[in-house]
């Protein structure tokens, strides 16, 4: 007999029996401390993977199918089986394996992975859990190289040598503290002819972001001719608060924008488009493809997945 493979998340079957034990996708996001459009979107994942309808949606709550009935006992006994090879590995007289390194882009903290991390460890507690947030093309290499596990990372990146699977969008928005130049969208154009600051200074063009701005410019004939270049979001964004010159910012920074500044989209919209990598080849420890199934299913609900 053929077994064809089948590919489905533990978090997705976690969310399953949540959902199943519950009789309500919103009961089952309490429970996991998620919202209840992730756990929705997430059981429809494993329903598409599995090919089979699991819930019937009915006015309150959701009524498991026969297919239902049938996949929960499989399914717990994987969930099971997960967590006594992560103990396993956990409490293994090799140390390595309970190590996990891991990437991010400059400002992970805003996507609130805190309570991801403390979850991990309730699960992993003899983990060693190394999290550095740097530019992504610097994180691409440091995955390259095997400094890093794995990483969340902006593109486009240099992909040789790495496994890419891209996860989420979030657009990029054009700020001002000058009023009139925030009643449209902005251009490429505006950006050429206005004071402008650009942040992640260190890495220059290798910066995804300015990358597809720089690109913007040659199609148009225009060179964007920054008046401050700084290495921090933050930063820049507190010098155009004191109106020293326009920047740009992701949507998860547009939420909390000081109050002398305002955003518009880019014209045409501009996003920037985050991927989860790992080396070509690697053997992932359990722990670490724990994490990234964690960290990868959390900012697809924090930013959308593709």
């Amino acid at each position: 007999m053929n077994l064809q493979p089948i590919n489905f998340t533990l978090s997705q079957l976690e969310y399953f029996l949540a959902a199943f034990e519950r009789g309500s996708f919103t009961s089952a996001a309490e429970a996991l401390g998620v919202s209840q459009p992730a756990v929705a979107e997430q059981i429809q994942r494993l329903e598409r993977a599995v090919g089979q309808e699991l819930f019937i949606r009915q006015a309150r709550g959701v009524r498991p199918t026969l297919a239902a009935i049938e996949f929960e006992a499989h399914a717990r006994r994987v969930i099971d089986s997960s967590k006594l090879a992560a103990a396993a590995i956990s409490s293994s007289s090799d140390p390595d394996q309970a190590r996990v390194a891991f990437g991010t882009f400059g400002w992970p903290h805003q996507y609130g992975i805190e309570e991801l991390i403390a979850r991990f460890f309730e699960d992993h507690p003899g983990a060693n859990l190394r999290i550095e947030a740097r530019n992504s093309s610097a994180t691409a290499q440091a995955v390259r190289s095997g400094n890093l596990d794995a990483a969340v990372v902006a593109l486009p990146i240099n992909e040789v040598g790495l496994t890419v699977t891209p996860i989420a969008t979030s657009e990029v928005f054009y700020v001002s503290a000058e009023p009139a130049h925030t009643t449209r969208p902005a251009t490429i154009d505006d950006v050429a002819e206005r004071a402008f600051i650009l942040y992640e200074a260190s890495s220059g063009n290798a910066d995804p972001t300015r990358t597809q701005l720089s690109t913007r410019a040659q199609t148009a004939g225009l060179r964007i001719e920054p008046r401050i270049e700084v290495d921090a979001a933050e930063t820049a964004l507190a010098l155009a608060a004191r109106g020293l010159g326009d920047t740009y910012a992701p949507s998860v920074l547009v939420s909390s924008l000081d109050s002398r500044l305002s955003a518009v989209p880019f014209d045409p919209p501009l996003h920037d488009t985050f991927a989860l990598i790992t080396r070509s080849g690697a053997r992932l420890s359990p722990p670490v493809s724990d994490f990234i199934d964690r960290i990868t299913s959390h900012l697809i609900q924090r930013i959308g997945g593709r």
